[in-house]
């Protein structure tokens, strides 16, 4: 409510999970209730899970590996425990390119036919993932872009520099990186206007007056 009331923000991040907890779980359903009265924009970025940051790979930290993992996890808890057909009003944005969905895509894909997730995702698994939004920071160029727009339309794709989670670069560098590493995907000039600048203005309209 002070991000809203007082701050008069655009809207609010999230973390992928909280104390093991994704966004999913019903502990959250009176925040998903407010954030959907007010059509908010939720960003969502991956931290470190509990369940999945032990024992890992030697040599490897969460953000290599169980970053991206949790950002799918999350999807999939928001989807398959119906948050995201019963608060259509939030506009969800996940950074990364939604993590490992494009990589996880054919499993993930069929879990509305599940007999214990059908009643919750009456719409299906791949319409509720072309509702959400995805950034473009760290996204391979040659696969991980070509890919995501396989699954969701080119109107869900933000250009996305991982500011501020990701510091500490100067934030226009990392804006200049963040052009960079999408414009080496060579899109078409349609889709370069609408990843830079058109999706964005049509989520936050007062960036039009700026």
């Amino acid at each position: 409510s002070v991000a809203y009331a007082t701050l008069h923000a655009d809207g609010i991040n999230l973390l992928s999970n909280y104390s093991g907890k994704w966004l999913g779980d019903p502990a959250f359903t009176p925040v998903m209730e407010e954030l959907n009265r007010r059509k908010a924009i939720v960003y969502v970025h991956p931290t470190f899970a509990p369940c999945c940051t032990k024992g890992m790979v030697t040599g490897l930290i969460a953000p290599n590996l169980e970053f991206p993992y949790d950002t799918t996890r999350t999807i999939v808890s928001l989807i398959t425990s119906g948050t995201t057909t019963r608060f259509p009003n939030i506009r969800f944005v996940f950074s990364h390119g939604g993590g490992a969905l494009t990589g996880l895509y054919g499993r993930i894909q069929t879990l509305g036919s599940v007999p214990q997730f059908r009643d919750k995702v009456p719409a299906g698994v791949p319409a509720e993932l072309r509702k959400l939004f995805y950034d473009t920071a760290s996204m391979n160029a040659d696969t991980a872009i070509p890919s995501l727009l396989k699954i969701v339309p080119s109107s869900q794709l933000l250009l996305g520099s991982d500011y501020p989670l990701a510091g500490p670069p100067p934030t226009n560098v990392m804006i200049e990186h963040a052009v960079e590493d999408f414009e080496a995907f060579k899109p078409s000039p349609q889709l370069k206007t609408q990843v830079e600048r058109d999706n964005a203005m049509r989520l936050v309209p007062r960036l039009a007056r700026l």
